[in-house]
């Protein structure tokens, strides 16, 4: 059974952030161990006070000669690497030339690194920013959103995303009371998921605790949001799968536990098909107490089912939701998009499934959902069958409406014929 994966613009960037924050962290851990360096720059946490006014002002130091300096340095470090991204040699040095710069000094060599977040200069972005932001938080973020202009969101996120994986309490200690630039009204939630999506392994009781903060929409975690990410990347760690579905039963909000379901369905291991199985009885007996409100079901249900339909568990998945919803018109979003998937990969085992479903009104409302794709992989034969099997009126009339706009278009000669042999008044008079 293949593993199902969408890969988007999402999981991309995604996937970019949480290498170059594990680099850069795996970097430092080697560095400290040997001694070579110290720590890169001295935090200052939220609402802490300096030790004395001399510090203080030394934070806003700016030698004009070292901004320079490290300005030249840091170009001729970046543009030298054969590959940045894993050359961690020449970011250890970067992270010495950043170590020695003040607040103020840190500014002026942000503004002066070139933009583009993919081009090798996002490396260098993102470590004078988050050393700045460890420093100056609210400078810093101001900053990073005004030089991204394309895709600016990202990144302020890479810059706060590597400041909180040094120091994840201050990071979003700060972030709860930010003044956050006019015309972003989601970057907060942006901000904190991020942060949140790296910190659940090292700090489990944060991350789920900070997890009732990050409960809007986000740019970069997709419609299942956190418990979606984390089930994606645990999906394998039976340890931390467990941890994470005792939360999401723990939150009140069925919908939690149906964003983690189909992600840690969709992502289970191969190799574990009776852990699957056996995990699917669970969730099963979960789905059937009262544990989910009578209102919240449907969308619930559809999407555990949905996530094993992709995992090519279809037919007692179909089954039981069928047991459950035959005598429903309705059909939630989630499980259309699966029953579409479904058209995409095996259309033969969907058409036997329907031929084989005794009439009912969730009968006819799957079939007109599965329709649009028959059509657009030039299945006519099989649409026209589907559309035939349909008793509802409303979804007969809509599903042939469509098939004969489209089929006409691709092939008048056969939709014309089919057109003839439909009842009169099968379809709206042409004009």
């Amino acid at each position: 059974m293949p593993r199902v994966k969408s890969i988007t613009s999402v999981g991309l960037f995604r996937g970019c952030l949480a290498l170059m924050v594990f680099v850069g962290s795996k970097v430092g851990r080697q560095l400290a161990r040997s001694g070579i360096v110290h720590s890169s720059v001295t935090v200052k946490k939220p609402g802490q006070r300096e030790a004395s006014p001399r510090k203080a002002a030394r934070a806003q130091e700016v030698h004009g000669e070292v901004v320079a300096a490290s300005i030249r340095k840091l170009n001729a470090l970046v543009l030298g690497s054969p590959d940045l991204f894993s050359d961690w040699e020449t970011q250890a040095e970067m992270d010495g030339v950043i170590a020695k710069l003040s607040a103020a000094e840190l500014a002026e060599v942000f503004a002066a690194v070139g933009t583009g977040l993919g081009d090798i200069y996002q490396i260098l972005n993102r470590k004078v920013g988050a050393a700045w932001m460890a420093m100056d938080p609210d400078a810093a973020l101001k900053a990073a959103v005004a030089k991204q202009h394309s895709g600016r969101e990202h990144l302020a996120g890479m810059i706060f995303s590597a400041w909180a994986n040094q120091d994840p309490k201050g990071a979003l200690a700060w972030l709860n009371s930010a003044e956050i630039p006019a015309g972003l009204p989601l970057l907060r939630e942006d901000l904190r998921t991020l942060a949140l999506d790296q910190l659940v392994e090292r700090d489990f009781e944060l991350a789920t605790s900070e997890f009732f903060k990050a409960s809007g929409p986000s740019n970069f975690l997709g419609p299942d949001g956190l418990l979606g990410s984390w089930g994606e990347r645990y999906g394998d760690d039976p340890g931390m799968r467990d941890r994470l579905v005792q939360f999401a039963k723990s939150t009140g909000r069925p919908q939690d536990y149906a964003n983690l379901n189909r992600a840690l369905l969709h992502d289970w291991p191969q190799e574990d098909a009776m852990g699957m199985m056996n995990y699917l009885q669970e969730l099963r007996s979960y789905l059937e107490s009262d544990a989910v409100p009578a209102d919240a079901r449907p969308e619930v249900d559809a999407k555990a089912v949905g996530a094993a339909i992709a995992r090519e568990y279809d037919r007692p998945a179909l089954e039981w939701w069928m047991e459950r919803y035959g005598q429903s018109k309705e059909t939630p979003a989630t499980l259309k998009q699966a029953m579409r998937g479904w058209v995409g990969q095996y259309p033969d085992a969907m058409m036997n499934w329907f031929q084989e479903q005794p009439p009912s009104p969730q009968r006819d409302a799957l079939a007109s959902s599965v329709v649009p794709s028959l059509i657009t992989k030039k299945r006519f034969a099989d649409a026209v069958k589907s559309i035939e099997s349909m008793q509802d009126p409303y979804y007969r009339q809509v599903s042939a409406e469509r098939l004969n706009l489209l089929w006409s278009e691709q092939d008048a000669t056969a939709a014309a014929a089919w057109r003839g042999r439909l009842p009169e008044g099968t379809l709206p008079a042409s004009k």
